[in-house]
């Protein structure tokens, strides 16, 4: 007898202990909150990002209920579907895949809960589900480094881009952008992605040289982190600083070092606290006057400012921002 109410007690111990665990990340009654759904805390960025929101909103009474997306569309889908069960008085999303969380914007949608997107464009069909965005325009800094790197090369040459992760918003655009501004005389010889990471990066383009080698003229990295990988492979094949050039975005203080070494010889300045900073008003205005779903601001595209750091310029910018 005393077995079997062992074996009931540890049974009812197991169900319990998952339901208590939810709770402990769910609002309680009365309590200001917003969920954060992070791309993902594996790169450089999306920590300060997350943080930086998490201070602010702190400041404001707001509570911050975040997820970590690890840069996987399924997961951080699956991610929304908790987000909507909590009921938060709004979602902060920096998605993985924009294509990929319109159904879950929908959901959130259909629950009465606002949708600030944050970093990475919505999808055109979420938008009317959305309150606003705000973050950098990809596009736009796309466009810059492909003006930056026509100039660098005189509108002749070859070179190769290290992309961020498949089906993010932003490294779809950067590509997308710079390739806009390209002469005619510019060829594309690769592009590849590194999912926003120093070593996997150091890996791509230890690629590109060994299929290229002397042939690339130019590097488009979407991140500083990315950039700073590449340099570890020029480094380890025998290049030196300025053998072939470097344009970046970011200024993380990896990037930042790099760039004073040589390596970097644009910089498309972007810090995740500024995002966050300016990102922050818009948050607590939509909670603290109980928006809900259906309600858009006006405007609602938001960009921030992204400026161009030179070799002649660059130290207003070190150490680097993240």
């Amino acid at each position: 007898m005393k077995k079997l109410f062992f074996i009931f007690l540890m049974s009812l111990m197991i169900l319990v202990i998952p339901f208590n665990l939810l709770l402990a990340g769910a609002p309680t009654e009365g309590e200001k909150t917003v969920a954060l759904l992070n791309v993902g805390m594996q790169s450089p960025y999306p920590p300060v990002y997350e943080s930086t929101l998490e201070a602010r909103l702190s400041e404001a009474g707001i509570k911050m209920i975040s997820f970590d997306g690890k840069f996987d569309a399924q997961l951080q889908a699956n991610q929304m579907d908790e987000a909507v069960a909590m009921k938060p008085n709004a979602i902060v999303l920096f998605a993985a895949d924009s294509k990929a969380m319109v159904t879950g914007i929908k959901k959130a949608y259909d629950a009465g809960i606002p949708v600030i997107t944050s970093n990475t464009l919505p999808a055109d069909e979420a938008v009317p589900y959305t309150v606003c965005y705000f973050g950098p325009n990809n596009l736009l800094e796309g466009n810059l480094a492909g003006v930056e790197t026509d100039k660098l090369l005189g509108g002749k040459g070859n070179v190769v881009i290290i992309e961020g992760s498949t089906g993010h918003e932003g490294a779809i655009s950067r590509t997308e952008g710079f390739e806009e501004k390209l002469s005619p005389g510019i060829k594309v010889l690769a592009k590849q992605p590194a999912d926003w990471v120093k070593d996997k990066a150091a890996r791509v383009m230890s690629d590109f040289l060994t299929r290229f080698g002397d042939s690339i003229d130019a590097v488009w990295a979407h991140s500083d982190d990315m950039a700073a990988g590449a340099t570890i492979a020029m480094e380890e094949a025998g290049y030196k600083p300025g053998d072939i050039p470097i344009v970046s975005l970011g200024g993380a203080k990896d990037g930042m070092k790099v760039m004073s070494e040589g390596w970097i010889v644009k910089n498309i300045i972007q810090c995740p606290d500024d995002e966050s900073n300016q990102l922050a008003p818009f948050v607590i205005k939509v909670v603290n006057e109980e928006w809900k779903a259906g309600k858009q601001w006006d405007p609602y595209w938001n960009y921030m400012e992204t400026p161009v750091a030179t070799l002649d310029d660059y130290e207003k910018y070190m150490p680097g921002c993240y």
